[in-house]
């Protein structure tokens, strides 16, 4: 609720500045406890209080307008917007878990596969590409939603917008990926050490869908905005079918860690493709929240 009226509210400074205070909070628990050889509990202890802080950060300058917007002490009412808005419970529920599922099962299957070894080499690649894109991302996601749903309030078509925004993020990742995709093993040689090379090569291979990751966020929040969470949920379903499939040629033809990698980035990065390509194509034919139907 904090950080949708936030955005409703255009507060993008505050919302920026509390996805950096998690961060801070959930890196430096991490670092301390990790003194401490605190497992799995500091890691978990880490992401609660690191959610915890946004929160707060978030909650408490607006929470006098949050009481105000408020329907708990009517029933009617909250009755009403269940329904109205129940396919976000039906739809978009099941479509967030199953794109954070889609995020893990690459580690899962490649624990199962191939050991830590190669597990510890994707998450490190993975991780440091991640954190910035997720910071930039999330902040121009909420700027564009926010916007979008200005527009199908007036009637208005979101290809354009849909179009320059992407258009945006793309020549910004072309400013950041082709670096990596070339020189990546160079890059983290040169910053991690000659151990971490492995990890600058996988980070080579999975660029393109880093790139086509970095992009998707206006075309998923078209989606939502225009009440079309049942396809989102279907293109997901799609996605982990395509995931697991890929894992399973994997195992079952003794594929080499990189060329599984190759096949798994080739595969994420269609899908992500054939997500902006149904977006825009929504965006040009909807100018109002469409059925559920």
């Amino acid at each position: 609720t904090a950080l949708a009226l936030a955005t409703r509210e255009k507060h993008f400074s505050r919302i920026a500045k509390s996805s950096i205070l998690q961060s801070i909070m959930v890196t430096g628990i991490r670092v301390i406890t990790g003194f401490f050889n605190s497992g799995v509990t500091g890691l978990i202890g880490s992401a609660m209080t690191g959610a915890f802080a946004r929160l707060a950060y978030l909650w408490l300058p607006q929470k006098d307008r949050i009481r105000k917007h408020s329907c708990f002490d009517s029933p009617g009412k909250m009755l009403k917007l269940m329904c109205e808005y129940r396919h976000f419970p039906y739809y978009s529920l099941p479509a967030d878990l199953l794109r954070s599922l889609n995020r893990n099962l690459p580690v899962f299957a490649l624990a199962i596969i191939f050991g830590p070894i190669v597990v510890g080499l994707y998450a490190i690649g993975n991780r440091i590409l991640l954190m910035p894109i997720s910071l930039f991302t999330e902040s121009v996601r909420r700027t564009y939603l926010q916007r979008a749903a200005e527009l199908i309030n007036h009637g208005e078509s979101l290809k354009r917008l849909l179009l320059k925004v992407t258009g945006g993020l793309a020549l910004a990742g072309l400013i950041i990926f082709p670096p990596v995709l070339f020189f990546g093993d160079t890059i983290f040689t040169f910053v991690l050490g000659k151990k971490w090379t492995g990890a600058g090569e996988f980070a080579q291979i999975l660029s393109p869908f880093l790139f086509f990751m970095f992009i998707q966020g206006p075309s998923g929040a078209t989606y939502i905005v225009l009440q079309k969470q049942h396809i989102l949920l279907k293109l997901h379903s799609m996605s982990t079918v395509l995931i697991i499939g890929t894992f399973l040629v994997s195992f079952t033809y003794s594929l080499e860690p990189k060329a599984t990698l190759v096949f798994f980035s080739a595969m994420a990065s269609l899908m992500s493709i054939i997500v902006l390509a149904i977006a825009i194509a929504l965006s040009s034919t909807e100018t109002s929240p469409g059925n559920m139907r």
